[in-house]
């Protein structure tokens, strides 16, 4: 029976222009591994942060990188800032440590990394 709706699936796959038939074969089948998701994603963010331009707007940001890991906000002075912290690196545990913060004033991109989060505050 197995063999039957096999040879009827590739039958019908070959009348059509474009077709491809996945048989699962316990001895060569690909396992998802859940450590290339993490890494592709920090990957993603690093060379999404590179493209960063200071000055740039919150929501322009916020639309091209997604929904950060963390954020926080806070006002200095007559200055509202918010801090998004993207994943970047893994350090065993998902943290801000693993993080590149992005510091924006009032809505515009002023910095990110550690150094510019520091001088922040």
């Amino acid at each position: 029976m197995k063999n039957r709706l096999l040879v009827v699936t590739f039958t019908f796959c070959l009348q059509l222009t474009s077709c491809a038939v996945v048989l699962p074969d316990d001895k060569n089948h690909t396992t998802y591994d859940s450590t290339t998701s993490w890494q592709q994603h920090h990957k993603n963010n690093r060379n999404l942060i590179a493209r960063l331009e200071v000055g740039e707007q919150f929501t322009i940001v916020i639309n091209n990188m997604g929904t950060p890991q963390y954020s926080e906000n806070f006002i200095k002075g007559n200055n509202n800032y918010t801090v998004l912290f993207y994943a970047t690196s893994h350090s065993g545990k998902m943290d801000k440590d693993s993080c590149t913060p992005l510091i924006f004033k009032n809505k515009q991109l002023t910095g990110w990394g550690e150094q510019a989060y520091r001088t922040t505050y």
